[in-house]
């Protein structure tokens, strides 16, 4: 059948290329008036979640609809009580929340070990007229800019690798 073709798209939500590969968007009514039958087709909607499934197939077939339906409410909530997937949750919350104690752990002993270590440039600079409290400001901007340093980095990874 001629068809003008408008365009074409990668991604389609809920769309799966190994699982459609013959996936179109285009006027139904003028599709089956050419073809000359009725093929089957998916509907979307956005239900008010006070809606009961059932309700809405019993509307839908009453006015002469064959259809189906696919809860996706329901579909969540059995995929959020599988096992695997609680369990690979578990193990990124884990694994974040130990990534995350080390990485404070060690900031916090770098800075120690930096202090100790300069401990001698800081009590000159005290000598020369440096008070506890420009002492402090200047130790924890050094601090704030390794913290910030290392923030724009891991973000800018995070979000290379992401792409």
């Amino acid at each position: 059948m001629p068809v003008v073709i408008a365009g074409e798209v990668d991604l389609f939500p809920g769309v799966y290329p190994e699982e459609t590969p013959d996936f179109f968007v285009g006027n139904l009514d003028c599709f089956f008036d050419t073809i000359g039958a009725e093929l089957p087709y998916r509907l979307w909607f956005r239900v008010d979640p006070s809606i009961r499934d059932a309700d809405l197939m019993r509307d839908i077939r009453a006015r002469g609809v064959r259809a189906r339906s696919e809860d996706a409410r329901e579909a969540i909530r059995r995929a959020a009580i599988r096992p695997e997937r609680q369990g690979a949750l578990g193990i990124l919350s884990v694994g974040f929340a130990s990534a995350t104690i080390l990485a404070v752990v060690g900031f916090l002993a770098i800075a120690l070990a930096s202090v100790k270590q300069r401990a001698f440039q800081l009590a000159v600079l005290r000598g020369i007229g440096l008070s506890v409290s420009q002492a402090i400001a200047y130790v924890a901007g050094e601090l704030a800019v390794v913290l910030a340093a290392g923030l724009g980095f891991s973000s800018a990874l995070g979000i290379g690798v992401s792409k």
